[in-house]
């Protein structure tokens, strides 16, 4: 997920973003469904919470496309980047657990 973000601070366009958001969950989907990620219960929980944030930017992102009158831009704009700014949190949360800089409850 951490690529995803980096290209989201570089830029990318909505159909790459869409493309990269589903190789992300190509990569995440396997541990966050093994039973290795239930030792780590805060951990898979701040992964899937990322995870859901990027998701939800997406929906956002296909709203605006698609009804681009629904949503103010700015109100648009606002939303897109508090739910990438979430998803940095979480991603920043669950680097802390693997580190050990946080424990994991």
């Amino acid at each position: 997920m951490k690529k995803l973000q980096a290209r989201i601070e570089i830029g990318l366009s909505y159909a790459e973003y869409r493309a990269k958001l589903g190789e992300t969950w190509a990569d995440v989907k396997p541990f966050v469904e093994s039973g290795d990620s239930m030792q780590f219960p805060s951990f898979r929980t701040c992964i899937l919470a990322a995870f859901h944030e990027f998701e939800a930017a997406l929906k956002l992102w296909t709203m605006r496309i698609d009804y681009p009158t629904l949503i103010r831009p700015q109100d648009y704009e606002a939303d897109l980047q508090a739910s990438w700014k979430l998803a940095g949190q979480k991603l920043e949360e669950a680097t802390s657990i693997a580190e050990g800089r946080v424990r994991e409850s």
